[in-house]
């Protein structure tokens, strides 16, 4: 005669859902935990499915459950989704391409910075829009190949600025 092991000798392991693995015994049985009406739950071995009772099986997987108040909240759902609660993704960033309009309107305001500059219309000392233009557009050169989100950022923010000027609505912000 072989001895069984009591439902406390049995280990748990929740398969994600309402799945669990339940071993220890002479096998490893398959629980299926209805969470709603744990009397609708099932089990795999022969005492449930033959006999019709609670078997060890889903004692244990009802104890497992009682041991962990996080249970009812992470057993539904799968690995991936549980480790998504516990440690969400950063949101993810919309990529900005950038605009060739807004690029050149950024580079032709530099060079124009560049050409007063030489011209000696203005000294490097000179904070104005134009100065502010001037170092967006530096900046977005800089930044074009390795990072070009941020480079369209400065493109875009030096083109702004450069219309604003033009329409005669300057906006620093």
């Amino acid at each position: 005669m072989t001895t069984r092991a009591p439902a406390a000798l049995l280990r748990v392991i929740s398969l994600g859902g309402a799945a669990y693995e339940v071993s220890g015994g002479e096998r490893v049985h398959r629980v299926t935990w209805i969470e709603d009406d744990p009397g609708r739950s099932s089990c795999d071995c022969a005492d449930f499915e033959y006999r019709g009772h609670q078997c060890k099986h889903l004692k244990a997987t009802a104890a497992f459950r009682a041991a962990d108040p996080q249970a009812a909240l992470l057993d539904p759902l799968s690995a991936d989704e549980t480790l998504k609660l516990i440690n969400p993704p950063a949101p993810r960033t919309t990529l900005r391409a950038i605009d060739p309009e807004e690029r050149a309107i950024a580079v032709r305001a530099l060079e124009g910075w560049r050409r007063e500059l030489a011209a000696g219309k203005r000294t490097i000392y000179d904070f104005d829009l134009l100065w502010r233009v001037a170092g967006e557009a530096q900046r977005g050169l800089e930044l074009e190949d390795l990072q070009p989100n941020a480079a369209a950022e400065r493109f875009a923010l030096a083109a702004h600025w450069c219309r604003q000027r033009a329409s005669g609505r300057w906006d620093a912000a």
